[in-house]
């Protein structure tokens, strides 16, 4: 009898234990990491809403404060919305994608294109997950506005951006900064003209444009 009663208690210690160890993991999750001072409060409640919004993603708090602490707060609410309308589609991607930081990245991109940029990443999150990654880790804000606005005005379809974004993410620097200046130049018709040119290494049609 005494055995079973030392079973017993082990084993509800070592429950203990395990419902212990889950609070302190989700108290630690809760707990903004490394926010620099002063960062406001608002800024601090918008990263912990868009933790809850995205819960399979990673969303590092103490940087997302920092930088929505940047914002003004209008853009920042409108911002931090987006994380909230992504349909279940966009919200796995952003808990799946290899690529680094996806939900700061995804902070600029709703940031630069608003609501368009959001109903972009929920497609390509559908349809081509390589290309969703393209169009986050675009370095140049001006070119992710225009592929964005290329989609949303219907100038380009979805398989249109989609390859127009895999071509673009196999350019190398140059070949992107020759790209980004046409695309600049075209607008949402230089978006099409990627979607057309056939681009091998080097890319002839970007380098010689």
């Amino acid at each position: 009898m005494t055995a079973l009663g030392g079973g017993s208690v082990l084993q509800k210690g070592l429950s203990s234990s395990s419902k212990l160890r889950r609070l302190v993991d989700a108290a630690d999750s809760a707990v903004p990491s490394r926010v620099p001072n002063g960062v406001k409060p608002t800024a601090l409640r918008r990263a912990g809403k868009v933790d809850d919004s995205v819960p399979d993603a990673d969303v590092p708090t103490g940087r997302m404060s920092a930088k929505l602490n940047d914002m003004p707060g209008p853009k920042r609410q409108r911002t931090t919305e987006q994380f909230d309308q992504l349909d279940t589609d966009g919200s796995d991607y952003l808990g799946n994608t290899d690529i680094n930081d996806p939900t700061l990245k995804a902070t600029d991109l709703f940031e630069n294109t608003g609501p368009s940029g959001r109903r972009a990443l929920n497609d390509l999150a559908e349809s081509d997950q390589d290309a969703a990654d393209a169009l986050l880790q675009m370095d140049d804000a001006a070119t992710q506005r225009r592929f964005v606005r290329a989609y949303e005005s219907g100038e380009v379809d979805s398989d249109e951006l989609t390859t127009a974004l895999r071509r673009y993410d196999e350019l190398d620097a140059n070949e992107k900064r020759t790209a980004d200046a046409m695309v600049m130049r075209g607008g949402d018709d230089g978006v099409s003209l990627l979607d057309e040119q056939v681009c091998n290494s080097p890319c002839d049609s970007f380098t010689e444009a």
